[in-house]
């Protein structure tokens, strides 16, 4: 399979690049054995995949600045043997209206990725809200101390 890795460099992402892949492969070797792999980090990279790609793996950041590239393309038969667009995050409503997906292209997103740890965050707060921990930094900070005491959560509604 021809697959195109296409990244869009910021704070808030990780890069979608070569050691990025390999890492993955390592911990799936047999799904990712044998592919073709590109990557890109510009609108030239993009355009440059296009025409073979089947697969798409972006940020959806990424991919909505390239959206007018991807769309002509789709509508102009510029990328006749994509299959899939693969988003990396939960949410794709940057690339909505969704008219731009031809059929025959799935378009696909990483829902559900931050279920576990939004869980183990919203646990997290509540116990360092119970155990006073944002006024203990707070003292800490002002190199002010002064007893404080917590609570426990169990038995708590």
């Amino acid at each position: 399979m021809r697959i195109h890795l296409q990244s869009h460099l910021s704070q808030h992402n990780f890069p979608l690049d070569a050691a990025t892949w390999e890492a993955a492969a390592g911990r799936a070797p047999g799904l990712s054995a044998g592919h073709e792999v590109s990557f890109g980090e510009d609108e030239g990279a993009f355009r440059a995949a296009l025409p073979e790609v089947e697969a798409i793996v972006s940020q959806t950041a990424a991919l909505a600045g390239l959206l007018p590239v991807l769309r002509a393309a789709l509508q102009e038969g510029g990328a006749p043997r994509l299959r899939m667009v693969y988003c990396t995050s939960a949410g794709l409503d940057r690339l909505a209206p969704f008219d731009w997906v031809t059929p025959g292209v799935a378009l696909l997103n990483n829902r559900g990725t931050h279920a576990v740890k939004a869980g183990e965050y919203g646990i997290m707060a509540l116990l360092m809200l119970a155990s006073r921990v944002p006024a203990l930094v707070t003292q800490q900070r002002e190199e002010a101390w002064t007893a404080l005491h917590g609570s426990v959560l169990a038995g708590r509604h």
